[in-house]
């Protein structure tokens, strides 16, 4: 992904529905279809070297199930 991190810095990883995955993964020993989605961030600056990744897991049956609305407009950057 092209991620570059100091090499003193931390990662914190989180599986926000890791019950949800096990189950549905036979203890985590069996595919079955599973999607991880992952989203990562952090502050690696002076104050703290941490870079957090956060995974989801979900099926296919799930892409595009709820509706979503946007925070701000499409012509907008931010809310106001």
């Amino acid at each position: 992904m092209g991620i570059i991190l100091p090499a003193d810095c931390r990662i914190e990883t989180t599986v926000e529905n890791h019950d949800w995955l096990s189950i549905h993964t036979n203890g985590l020993r069996a595919a079955q279809g599973i999607i991880v989605c992952n989203v990562g961030g952090g502050n690696v600056g002076v104050t703290r070297n941490i870079y957090r990744v956060i995974s989801f897991a979900h099926t296919h049956d799930d892409i595009g199930k709820f509706q979503k609305t946007l925070l701000h407009g499409e012509d907008e950057e931010e809310r106001t």
